[in-house]
């Protein structure tokens, strides 16, 4: 059965970790095949220069770097070290190395190549990563305070305050389900 991606990270890494989340009190993983990575690599839209048609990511290996990934962020959100993961994370890393390549034509450009014994897949996910860690502030990385809900999201709001992955997702439905609790108290 085809499920529609929810975008609402803020950042490929995150969207990427929220292909796996909570739904009806039990946790629904989205990438079941090859093809659904390859859907959600298309979906995604990014203007990256990997050919996401051919993206070689396989189920096994993106479930593991997925699982991983999430345990560092929400390790993140409650500022806790995850030494476990991040020694996992890193051995994966380290066998497949990414370089990075500098050219010029008419303007100065730079891509990322995986290494000899890379995966695309995994170079990808590395770039990602570097570019959310470079980018982002800590305190920023949340997780939906919908009780039915496990997405990751980054806080763009400038108050730093947005506590639901969407506003026209969770967001109505935590402020509905309020307003019927506040009825129920009259």
């Amino acid at each position: 059965m085809k499920r529609n991606f929810a975008f609402v990270g803020g950042h490929p890494i995150l969207d990427f970790c929220n292909t796996i989340f909570i739904h009806s009190n039990s946790m629904l993983d989205l990438f079941e095949s090859k093809a659904d990575i390859e859907r959600w690599s298309k979906d995604l839209s990014l203007q990256h220069k990997i050919d996401f048609t051919h993206l070689d990511l396989s189920v096994e290996v993106a479930s593991q770097l997925r699982t991983l990934l999430r345990s560092l962020f929400e390790s993140a959100i409650l500022a806790k070290s995850s030494t476990t993961s991040l020694k996992k994370l890193n051995t994966i890393f380290h066998n497949h190395p990414i370089t990075t390549h500098v050219e010029f034509s008419e303007e100065l450009t730079f891509s990322f190549v995986p290494g000899q014994f890379s995966n695309q897949g995994i170079a990808w996910l590395q770039i990602q990563l570097q570019d959310f860690l470079l980018k982002s502030q800590p305190h920023r990385l949340k997780k939906c305070e919908n009780p039915n809900c496990s997405h990751l999201f980054y806080d763009k709001s400038k108050s730093a305050t947005r506590t639901w992955c969407s506003m026209s997702g969770c967001g109505n439905v935590m402020k509905s389900r309020k307003f019927r609790n506040g009825l129920k108290s009259r």
